[in-house]
């Protein structure tokens, strides 16, 4: 609903949307971003920023990038309690998960804070498009879940599981956002954000537009830009 409000608010500003449309290449000239391919055609731009968000390492690397970004899995159990709920259930966000009501069923997914990027069950850099759509929990999110409920809410452990799926987020090594300009002219990231795009997408894109219209950088984007990791990681070891 929020992704089709901003969708339709851009529309009525004038902006061009395409959904469906796979950029094959990026079209670059001295170093610079002249524009996309794409499968509806050739874009010319000065401007293009990278919001693929779980693509993103990927996509980066058509222009010579390697982002630090690993894919946590978001792991995720439908429970439906023995008994329906008969008060108004809590949203739950504790430091390891979080969970809340979903028709007459509890959503329960573990936080991304919990991820060790080193520890190949919690992180990796997984193709999206090779990902299955459904299903992929591992066994050991269960006894994760398991100690959790015991701590905090053990009625929850007299549930069934009904569903269960994992969703891949994009993260930095600091769980943080990577936004603003990057070694590429004309190409700018909006991306990092793990499971919180779809909050912080408002004042992301704000802030990127004062950014790319007027040159303004905001408290974010000197805050949060992908020379953080310069020193630490290799960003551009195709010209190495």
């Amino acid at each position: 609903m929020i992704s089709n409000t901003l969708a339709r608010k851009a529309r009525e500003a004038g902006i061009e949307i395409h959904i469906g449309s796979k950029v094959d290449d990026v079209v670059m000239s001295n170093g610079k971003i002249t524009g996309l391919k794409t499968s509806k055609g050739h874009f010319d731009f000065d401007v293009v920023v990278d919001a693929t968000g779980p693509w993103t390492r990927f996509t980066s690397r058509k222009v010579g990038l390697e982002l630090p970004i690993w894919h946590t899995k978001a792991e995720v159990f439908i429970l439906e309690p023995a008994q329906k709920l008969g008060y108004p259930f809590p949203v739950l966000k504790y430091p390891r998960f979080y969970a809340r009501k979903d028709k007459d069923s509890v959503f329960i997914c573990k936080a991304h804070l919990t991820m060790d990027l080193n520890d190949p069950m919690h992180a990796g850099v997984w193709n999206p498009d090779e990902l299955a759509m459904t299903g992929g929990t591992d066994p050991y999110f269960w006894d994760f879940l398991t100690e959790e409920l015991m701590q905090h809410y053990p009625r929850l452990l007299e549930s069934s599981i009904v569903n269960d799926w994992v969703g891949f987020r994009a993260e930095p090594p600091d769980f943080l956002p990577i936004l603003g300009p990057t070694p590429i002219e004309g190409y700018l990231l909006a991306c990092g954000e793990g499971g919180n795009g779809v909050i912080e997408t408002p004042t992301i894109g704000r802030d990127l537009a004062k950014y790319i219209m007027a040159g303004d950088t905001s408290w974010y984007l000197e805050r949060l830009p992908l020379s953080r990791f310069e020193k630490e990681f290799d960003l551009m070891p195709q010209t190495a």
